[in-house]
């Protein structure tokens, strides 16, 4: 479990970050050029999961290939010129917020 409150700044550069767990952002996660952001089914039963209640930005890949990725109300999802978002057959993307 990772969780950011709102005055927290991560930034994955160079790295992927695997999230097979749970992610609670409030504050600020950026994905940049050479970065991924990977969700995906862990071997734990629990269903992986983004709760962004925050800004998360992407400039490189978001790959959402299983679980939950939520932006929800006043949260903001911005995908900067030569980001990549996917989601796989296993994911989910609920939007509540604003996707820039």
């Amino acid at each position: 479990q990772y969780i950011q409150g709102t005055t927290g700044t991560t930034q994955i550069n160079g790295a992927t970050f695997d999230n097979t767990g749970r992610v609670v952002n409030a504050g600020t996660i950026t994905v940049e050029a050479s970065g991924t952001y990977l969700q995906q089914q862990g071997s734990a039963r629990a269903t992986p999961t983004t709760v962004n209640t925050g800004t998360f930005t992407n400039a490189g890949t978001v790959l959402v290939n299983g679980g939950n990725f939520g932006n929800l109300a006043a949260a903001a999802y911005e995908n900067r010129a030569g980001g990549t978002t996917q989601i796989g057959t296993n994911g989910v993307f609920i939007n509540q917020g604003r996707i820039i």
